[in-house]
Formats: C-alpha cells, sequence, structure tokens
C-alpha cells in the first residue's frame, strides 16, 4: 500500500518488519497480500503454498498468503522503488493463492534470480549483428548493381 492509499505491485522478495510488526518493502510500504501483525520476538515461516505460521512465546497462528498476477505483465506502468501499478494494457489484477493454476510458489528465504544468461544473449548479439551487417552488404550491393544497371543505359 503506498503512501497515498493506492495499491502498488512489486516483485521484490525483500520484506521486512517495520516497528509496528508489519511485512513491508525496502522503501517502507506496508505488504498487503495477507500479512498479518508480527508480534515481536517471533519467528515467521512461510510454505511454498502461501501457508504463514507466526510462532512466538505465547503460542502459534496461522494465515493464507496470496498473490496477484496479471493478463499482460509488460503492460504494467513502472512508478519506481521498484513498485509498478495496474494499467488498461497490463488487464485487472487477479489474486490467488501461491501454487494454484498459473499463480507461483512462495520460497522463504530466496529472491527471485536473474532470468537472463548472459553468455547467451552476447552470442544473440552477435549473431544478429552479423546478420544485420549482410543484409545492409546485399542492400548495398543491389543499390551498386542497379547504379551500374542506371550507368549502361546512358
Amino acid at each position: 500500500q503506498r503512501a497515498d492509499g493506492t495499491t502498488g505491485y512489486t516483485r521484490d522478495g525483500s520484506f521486512q518488519l517495520n516497528d509496528k510488526g508489519q511485512v513491508v518493502t525496502a522503501d517502507g510500504f506496508p505488504v498487503l497480500s495477507g500479512f498479518q501483525t508480527i508480534p515481536a520476538g517471533s519467528t515467521l515461516t512461510v510454505a511454498a503454498n502461501g501457508q504463514a505460521t507466526v510462532t512466538s512465546p505465547s503460542g502459534s497462528s496461522s494465515f493464507r498468503l496470496t498473490l496477484t498476477r496479471f493478463a499482460n505483465p509488460a503492460g504494467l506502468s513502472s512508478m519506481g522503488a521498484n513498485l509498478y501499478e495496474d494499467t488498461a494494457a497490463s488487464g485487472t489484477p487477479e489474486t490467488g493463492n501461491p501454487g494454484e493454476v498459473g499463480f507461483g510458489t512462495t520460497l522463504q528465504g530466496y529472491t527471485a534470480g536473474s532470468n537472463v544468461n548472459i553468455m547467451v544473449e552476447m552470442v544473440n548479439l552477435i549473431v544478429a549483428q552479423r546478420a544485420y551487417e549482410i543484409s545492409s552488404k546485399s542492400v548495398q550491393t543491389s543499390d551498386e548493381m542497379l547504379q551500374n544497371v542506371n550507368n549502361m543505359k546512358k
């Protein structure tokens, strides 16, 4: 939840607790995905299906986390600070439980890694550059041939 009360979306899983026991983002925005207040001195355990258990000296309690997905995630509008807002291009947000069809799972203690292999992308870039050079040469050669034909006519 952003400072103005509107909802923002993030993929940043580096959450922390504030002094009120709320789970917040690195910038201090409260996370609304079903998190409840975590009392001081408690431990939080999150399962892959989103089942969260808070264990404190006075006992334990459980709650279920939710995830949100979009029909077109590329249509989200970046607001900076790892926050996004939905747009007409992204479609309406759809909320569900981790592990359900189409939703990811939750992994405690992990953050998402890069989905790009730099070596493969560098090779693809070189291949694309070579293909561009070949195309450019063929256009240049074709232009020269037409110029020669045109000069022969004169």
